[in-house]
């Protein structure tokens, strides 16, 4: 977990640098916080991390859908597991 949040921590700041560079490396990341947030239980923080998930993804997708439009599904498809408490 401490990783994954230092993992976040970093790319946010490579993010204020370089979005466009650094934005889909922030959106992997943010991801994994997500699910290790799920696995540990703490469903509340999954979900409003899952949450900016997709919408980091929403956002490359909406530059390049073909690259970035399965990882928004994904992501999508995991606010939903959480939102029902089913991951």
């Amino acid at each position: 977990m401490a990783a994954a949040q230092e993992a976040v921590a970093l790319r946010r700041e490579l993010v204020a640098l370089n979005r466009d560079a650094y934005l889909p490396v922030l959106a992997s990341s943010v991801n994994n916080l997500a699910v290790r947030l799920a696995e540990a239980g703490r469903h509340a923080e999954a979900l409003a991390t899952a949450q900016e998930t997709s919408a980091h993804y929403h956002d490359l997708a909406g530059t390049d859908h073909d690259v970035f439009g399965p990882a928004a599904e994904q992501a999508d498809d995991l606010v939903i597991a959480l939102s029902h408490d089913t991951f």
